[in-house]
């Protein structure tokens, strides 16, 4: 059953639920395009295959503050937490951290859910 504000009631448990939005903020790490390949090849189908829903991806173009952030952000929306832990504590996300970690030169991972 889903409610007006986008949370949904978890009928085997009776609990409410929000949608968990991941959102990615990376830059990649010039030498690594081979690994950046690789990653988001088998991370993508990783994410559909546990209902990720694609929001969008972006480039930033400009910096409001003078805090770091990097050049790319993605956006993606998950039915709620227990899907994300499933995916990212799962074997084959797992085995593609080093592919990540060759792949960005630097990377942050959250998850959110709306206020």
């Amino acid at each position: 059953m889903l409610m007006a504000d986008s949370q949904q009631v978890n009928k085997y448990k009776g609990k409410t639920m929000s949608k968990t939005t991941l959102i990615v903020n990376a830059t990649p790490c010039p030498n690594g395009t081979e690994a950046l390949a690789h990653y988001v090849e088998h991370a993508g189908a990783i994410l559909k295959a546990h209902q990720g829903k694609l929001i969008n991806k972006y480039k930033v173009t400009n910096i409001l503050t003078k805090e770091k952030f990097n050049k790319t952000v993605m956006i993606m929306e998950f039915e709620d937490d227990a899907i994300i832990d499933a995916l990212t504590n799962g074997k084959e996300y797992q085995a593609l951290i080093p592919y990540r970690d060759k792949a960005f030169a630097d990377i942050s991972i959250v998850f959110a859910q709306t206020l």
